[in-house]
Formats: structure tokens, sequence, C-alpha cells
């Protein structure tokens, strides 16, 4: 590990994945804001596992999009 490599499965080179993530998160708890309005949800329980279940999904189809877009090119992968 002294050599500048990080233990995980992305290392320092995910951070672009790791951001859409991040950005699916949120896209995700805005929508189940709107849509916990819209349906009208009453009371903080439901409120509240509509926002993790928009999140959760959120980040699941972020990382997959961030996945699919930030691509790297073949051949330029970590060497061990």
């Amino acid at each position: 590990m002294g050599n500048g490599k990080r233990s995980g499965s992305g290392g320092r080179t995910n951070w672009p994945v790791n951001l859409a993530g991040c950005v699916g998160a949120g896209a995700g708890v805005a929508l189940s804001f709107l849509v916990g309005a819209l349906a009208d949800l009453r009371g903080f329980w439901p409120g509240m596992i509509a926002v993790c279940v928009g999140g959760g999904v959120g980040v699941v189809l972020g990382r997959l999009a961030g996945s699919l877009v930030f691509r790297r090119p073949p051949g330029n992968g970590p060497r061990d």
C-alpha cells in the first residue's frame, strides 16, 4: 500500500462514478418529495420510507449512469 494504491474496487480513479451516484441520490430524494406531495402522503413514516427508497434508487441509477458515461479506455486500468 505504500506505492499510492488504495484498497477497494475502484480506488481514487472511481470519483466520477461516486459523484454520479451522489447526484442520483439527490435527484431521487427530490423526486420522492415531489411524488410525496402529489400523492398526499401523510405522516412521518410514509414520507421517510419514500425518501429512503427514492435515495436508494437514485444512487443505484446514478452509479449505473456514471459507470456507463465515465468508462475507462481499454489498457488504462491500474497496474498491479
